[in-house]
C-alpha cells in the first residue's frame, strides 16, 4: 500500500520546502508500519506539480493507524497542509 500526494507550495521558498520535506521523512518514517518515506520534486519546471510525497506501508491496514497517529496530524496540521492547499492525494495497491 502507498499514499501518494503531487502538490505545490505558497508562501515557502526552495530551502523551505527542502526542510519540510526532511521533517516529513524523519517524522513520517518513525510512525509504526512506514515502510519508506520518499520526497521529490518534478523534473520540469512548468510541470502542473511540482512536489511529491510517497509513503510506503508494511500493509494496507496501517494506513487507517497512520493517518490518525498524533505526529502524523501534528506534521499535516503545522507544516505540510497550510503550505500545500492545491495537492491531489491518492492511496494504491501494487497490482502484479
Amino acid at each position: 500500500m502507498e499514499h501518494l500526494i503531487v502538490y505545490n507550495v505558497s508562501g515557502a521558498d526552495e530551502q523551505e520546502v527542502e526542510a519540510m520535506m526532511a521533517e516529513g521523512r524523519r517524522v513520517l518514517g518513525a510512525i509504526p508500519g512506514v515502510r519508506r518515506v520518499f520526497t521529490g520534486r518534478a523534473v520540469r519546471e512548468d510541470a502542473r506539480y511540482r512536489y511529491c510525497w510517497l509513503v510506503r506501508f508494511a500493509h494496507p491496514a496501517v494506513i487507517d493507524s497512520y493517518r490518525e497517529h498524533p505526529d502524523h496530524r501534528a506534521f499535516a496540521d503545522t507544516h505540510f497542509r497550510p503550505r500545500a492547499a492545491d495537492r491531489i492525494s491518492i492511496d494504491y495497491q501494487e497490482v502484479e
